[in-house]
């Protein structure tokens, strides 16, 4: 069954529990029984509606590590590409 169709038929189901409770003498039984039957159309609507939420989400790509050179003499130097130290002149190494 399609999400639109569980939906409508719980909702057709909480409609019928409303007539039922303006009875004189409503059947609670009966009241609880399509109730629960709402909640459970309900439940698997919302689980559906994630399970093809989820296939349709892109899968997460990590983002490629940048590489880090550093200053040996000064680790607070820090760039993403080789070169000279701005302190001392160093070449900078880079990181492990």
């Amino acid at each position: 069954m399609h999400v639109d169709k569980m939906v409508k038929a719980a909702q057709g189901l909480v409609a019928r529990c409303g007539e039922m409770l303006k009875e004189e003498h409503p059947d609670t039984a009966k009241i609880t029984e399509l109730n629960n039957q709402a909640n459970e159309l309900l439940v698997k609507s919302l689980e559906m509606m994630q399970k093809s939420c989820s296939m349709m989400m892109p899968a997460k790509k990590e983002s490629p590590q940048k590489d880090v050179w550093i200053c040996p003499m000064h680790p607070e130097v820090m760039t993403d590409k080789s070169g000279k130290c701005p302190k001392c002149g160093m070449n900078l190494e880079k990181k492990k």
